[in-house]
């Protein structure tokens, strides 16, 4: 099944995306899932949303985020180098909200 991926400004811009993708009402990005190729095979992206710093959702998930109804927050990157120096202390726990 196809997913979305929501990441921050960060990973949208490091992989010249923010011009063709969707930027939701939290600031963050949904990108698509063959977006993540260019960290690796589709088959280690659960390790690659953990590196980034992003999240996998289901296409209804991703509908919700756009239409403002859900916001999930994004966890801290393992990365260093995909750290948002200007993130807040609570975004670094994944919990997702109903809105």
């Amino acid at each position: 099944m196809a997913r979305y991926i929501k990441a921050t400004p960060k990973i949208a811009e490091y992989l010249g995306l923010t011009g063709v993708r969707n930027k939701l009402k939290d600031g963050n990005y949904l990108l698509w899932q063959a977006d993540m190729l260019k960290f690796g095979p589709l088959a280690d992206l659960a390790s690659t949303l953990s590196k980034i710093g992003a999240v996998s959702l289901t296409p209804e998930q991703a509908k919700q985020e756009q239409d403002g109804k859900l916001t999930t927050d994004l966890p801290e990157p393992a990365d260093s180098q995909f750290e948002d120096s200007a993130s807040e202390p609570e975004a670094s726990t994944t919990k997702t909200k109903e809105a």
